[in-house]
């Protein structure tokens, strides 16, 4: 299983199938090792798998450090007896006989490894530029500039722009945001790419505007 570099913190889910070629019905479990179980989890961890049958479990990535992984998961499959195979009218030998039920069976057990690879990022953002000047604008005019996000990590980030008055201003939020309208409100920034935004403001009523600051999440 490979996962792409992941944020710190963020999961990243993939899926994996799981199918007994065999009549035999089988237990599975999902073992997972110890030093990585707050970072990688299977759901089902445990489950039942008839003959012929196709299982999809879903394996979740949370990387703690920033550091590339490598880690061998197990899957362990055991067969289950099943009762009925010694009852009349199944071609065995002595069937029907209740001593024999179940004293020949025989518990078998096969191991499958996985490999699961995968990669914490720290994300780093930039905003260029970090200050925005819009200088005296017109009640009823239209003023516009052009911010960039450039994502310098390895792994994709998910980033909310707002716009907040500065401490003490006594600006009003809601104020801010009709003055102050954009496309790109929230969404996922690829790994080692650019995103360019454009700030419009349209003054609707008289205010002074001291500070304005974009924040990133």
């Amino acid at each position: 299983i490979y996962y792409p570099p992941t944020f710190m913190g963020v999961a990243s889910r993939e899926k994996l199938h799981i199918k007994n070629d065999s009549l035999v019905q089988c237990d599975v479990s999902c073992l997972i090792p110890e030093k990585y179980k707050q970072e990688i989890t299977c759901f089902p961890q445990t489950f039942r798998l008839r003959g012929n049958e196709v299982r999809e479990v879903s394996c979740t990535f949370i990387p703690k450090k920033p550091k590339p992984y490598t880690v061998t998961a197990k899957l362990i499959a055991s067969g289950v007896y099943d009762p009925f195979r010694d009852l009349v009218g199944f071609f065995n030998p002595g069937s029907g006989n209740l001593i024999r039920q179940g004293a020949q069976y025989q518990k078998t057990t096969r191991c499958k490894e996985v490999i699961i690879l995968g990669a914490g990022a720290d994300g780093s953002i930039e905003i260029s530029p970090e200050k925005l000047d819009y200088g005296t604008v017109k009640v009823g005019d239209k003023f516009v500039q052009d911010v960039t996000l450039h994502n310098k990590s390895k792994a994709n980030v998910y980033v909310e722009l707002s716009m907040v008055s500065k401490s003490g201003d006594g600006l009003d939020e809601k104020l801010l945001k009709r003055q102050f309208k954009y496309e790109f409100i929230n969404g996922v920034i690829n790994a080692v790419s650019y995103t360019h935004l454009t700030l419009p403001t349209k003054a609707q009523v008289q205010i002074s505007v001291v500070a304005v600051s974009l924040k990133k999440k």
